[in-house]
């Protein structure tokens, strides 16, 4: 799934290389074709869809803000993405929570880690892309053998 991580890190998704490394495939072949199964780390289809401003679990003065495991996540994407200490990390946290609860995740801001002016639909894409190779390599293959029965 080569064109899977290439797209997500197009998107900007690859901070630890956590998600890219956990995309895997698994191929099976039957007497009527092929299965394809894509495993991913569980946040990958997050990513992938994204999250309106509605689901984001944060409120405002709820005062769980330290315990949230969302918060948490947010503080350690700050430590690692801004080199903060812990305090300035959550600081940081509090300061994404507040945006992505008024505009969903990814965030306007977020636009600026993608390469290719997008940040989700990293799964769609990747289908359409190698969707059109099959085509294109069945029409040559097709072809091929035409060529070869009008040669005989």
């Amino acid at each position: 799934m080569d064109e899977l991580r290439r797209q997500y890190r197009l998107q900007g998704h690859n901070l630890t290389g956590k998600l890219i490394a956990s995309i895997e495939d698994k191929v099976t072949l039957t007497v009527t074709g092929a299965k394809v199964q894509v495993l991913i780390v569980d946040y990958g289809v997050i990513i992938n869809n994204g999250t309106p401003a509605s689901r984001i679990p944060y409120t405002p003065g709820s005062g769980r803000g330290g315990t949230s495991k969302y918060i948490q996540g947010l503080q350690n994407f700050a430590r690692l993405r801004m080199g903060l200490n812990a305090r300035e990390a959550l600081s940081v946290a509090f300061a994404i929570a507040k945006k992505q609860s008024k505009e969903g995740m990814p965030t306007k801001g977020s636009f600026r880690f993608s390469k290719n002016g997008k940040r989700t639909g990293a799964i769609e894409d990747t289908l359409q892309i190698i969707d059109n190779k099959i085509v294109q390599l069945t029409a040559d293959f097709v072809e091929e053998i035409v060529t070869m029965n009008l040669a005989a």
